[in-house]
């Protein structure tokens, strides 16, 4: 079944700050309004200003001195255009009925600013009794009913999730949260146990010793670290590494997330997704986490590569910089940015198995050293900085 979410924002002041966020999205091109109703004499007009929506909801709620934050406004989001925005829209106003809004005054917004196709939901929390609609657990009913609508079986994806995440190799428990958060759970520690959240719910949990196993123990986890890097070097000659960030107005219900063109270049050709950590109310992240999802494992990102480096963009005119890093290459076989665009990565000579953890052969001992010299080199420069 195709999957989709059903986000409700804390309730809001009067003004109905909400009805303008998605007329500016509409403005800019990004949004379209896809359906409004029970707006009294507003429904016969040909063209309605987000003015006149804003004062009917306005004068619809003051009917009801007692509630101070009478904005409702809510997301339904899917997995990227798996559920078109007419889907959305059906999905969302079979949950509002069920939550007892169907006959309030409502409109519904269809953006197409992100990945994720997904529909902003606003109506006023004012019953047309004049009465408070009923919200006592408004966020885990909505989620409930969004889960028989969509025949999800909770139960059965926790279980698929978690054992996922314990394929992969990890250094720190902290990690294996992060590996469960990225498909969408809270996660809380609650004594000896880590416990999971989605859907308004607890999901199910894990005793963190359980992890202890998983801790990562291999000899060769220092190397594959230098293969990374000379991964990283090659590639951040070509692409630029910038960061951006995916929320760059209010209501977003995404996580806060940061991306390059360099870390989507080696999410999309070698399964390596960096995940970097904000804190709260910050605006740029602090550290990240790597994961290479093609062999399970998850590092530690400043055991790769300091993040200030990592997102520093590189002087191409320096070619003398650039050259003092070829020493990591010559570990291994990485395919040209020419061949990435002609030749499927997975077909390329490279052992993708690019990252096959044999030790190094007592002939070519010699690499070792070559590449302990070139890492010693780049340490010194960064001092010197």
């Amino acid at each position: 079944m195709d999957s989709a979410t059903f986000i409700i924002m804390d309730a809001a002041g009067g003004k109905f700050r909400a009805v303008n966020y998605n007329a500016k999205k509409v403005i800019a091109g990004n949004a379209k309004l896809i359906y409004f109703e029970n707006f009294g004499a507003l429904q016969h007009k040909e063209h309605v200003s987000k003015e006149e929506f804003e004062v009917y909801l306005q004068k619809y709620s003051s009917r009801n001195k007692h509630i101070k934050k009478p904005v409702f406004h809510g997301v339904c989001s899917a997995k990227g255009k798996n559920l078109s925005h007419e889907a959305l829209k059906d999905i969302a106003l079979k949950i509002m009925d069920h939550l007892g809004y169907s006959d309030n005054p409502m409109l519904i917004f269809a953006h197409s600013d992100t990945e994720n196709n997904h529909v902003h939901v606003v109506t006023s929390r004012v019953g047309l009794n004049g009465k408070k609609i009923k919200d006592s657990y408004e966020k885990k009913r909505a989620n409930h009913y969004l889960n028989t609508l969509l025949g999800r079986n909770t139960t059965e994806e926790f279980n698929l999730h978690l054992h996922t995440a314990l394929a992969y190799k990890i250094t720190t428990a902290a990690q294996f949260s992060l590996l469960m958060e990225r498909e969408g759970y809270s996660v809380k520690k609650d004594g000896e146990f880590f416990v999971f959240y989605k859907y308004g719910k607890k999901q199910g949990s894990i005793q963190i010793r359980k992890l202890s196993d998983k801790i990562l123990s291999d000899n060769n986890h220092a190397f594959h670290i230098r293969q990374l890097q000379a991964l990283i070097y090659k590639y951040k000659r070509n692409c630029n590494s910038r960061l951006n960030s995916n929320q760059t107005v209010s209501y977003s219900t995404s996580p806060l997330k940061f991306h390059s063109e360099l870390t989507d270049f080696l999410k999309e050709n070698f399964g390596l997704e960096f995940c970097f950590f904000v804190g709260k109310d910050k605006e740029n992240p602090y550290g990240y986490s790597l994961i290479d999802h093609q062999h399970k494992e998850v590092y530690k990102g400043s055991d790769v590569m300091k993040m200030d480096y990592l997102i520093k963009e590189e002087d191409l005119a320096n070619k003398s910089s650039i050259k003092k890093t070829e020493g990591f290459e010559s570990l291994i076989e990485i395919p040209s940015m020419e061949e990435l665009h002609t030749v499927s990565v997975a077909d390329l000579p490279i052992n993708l198995n690019l990252f096959d953890l044999r030790p190094i052969s007592e002939g070519t001992t010699h690499k070792n050293k070559h590449l302990d010299e070139e890492e010693e080199f780049y340490l010194k420069r960064r001092r010197k900085r």
